[in-house]
């Protein structure tokens, strides 16, 4: 697939070495950490949007499942 576009790559990389240098300097500068602090919160995000995704379906299916046994809105719900 590389190989496709390599008559428009200016460079052997995939991305503009300068560019991402600078985009680095520019987003170290903004927020004033360095790269383990960014790797930290990127981990954490990786890992946190799936779990909390899992979390609200598995609420929304039992949810869901509570309706099916007390279909009538007015009806009294049992929580735990």
């Amino acid at each position: 697939m590389g190989a496709l576009f390599h008559f428009v790559l200016h460079h052997p990389e995939s991305v503009d070495p300068e560019l991402i240098d600078s985009i680095r300097h520019e987003i170290d500068a903004i927020l004033g950490t360095d790269a383990l602090a960014i790797v930290i919160v990127l981990g954490f995000l990786i890992v946190a949007l799936p779990l909390g995704i899992a979390v609200a379906a598995i609420r929304r299916a039992r949810h869901h499942a509570r309706l099916r046994q007390h279909p009538d809105p007015l009806a009294p719900v049992d929580r735990p």
